[in-house]
């Protein structure tokens, strides 16, 4: 009787989400794997709210009651430096498209990634909504 093959689990691309998967030198343990995550999560926090304090909400599309989500796609390299920005989904409506990748660019500098975290870029999809109350 031969033992079943390995199978292969597939790793998922880095979105809005990243979790690097760990190298030898951090070994994964459910302490460290825990502790990694709540970096991961705190650093993707920051990211969203550098982002959500540029946003705005462009004045002809305020005043048509436009409303959608744009879903931004970015990457980030290890220093911090914006690359690849791209909308992934649009809203439908071109004005809050371009105010969404505009907040993206606007931020001054995006933090450079934790010392513990070992990924040289992060690739980050982001949804924008623009909802008027």
């Amino acid at each position: 009787i031969r033992p079943p093959a390995p199978t292969a689990r597939p790793v998922p691309q880095a979105a809005a989400h990243p979790t690097p998967a760990p190298t030898n030198a951090t070994a994964a343990t459910p302490a460290r794997t825990a502790a990694r995550s709540d970096l991961l999560a705190r650093y993707r926090a920051r990211i969203r709210a550098l982002i959500a304090a540029q946003q705005y909400y462009p004045i002809r599309a305020r005043r048509r009651q436009l409303e959608g989500t744009v879903t931004v796609g970015f990457t980030l390299t290890r220093a911090g430096r914006l690359e690849d920005l791209a909308v992934v989904r649009s809203s439908g409506q071109p004005s809050l498209d371009r105010a969404a990748l505009n907040a993206v660019r606007k931020v001054a500098g995006f933090p450079p990634f934790p010392a513990e975290l070992d990924h040289p870029r992060w690739r980050f999809e982001l949804p924008i909504r623009y909802a008027l109350r």
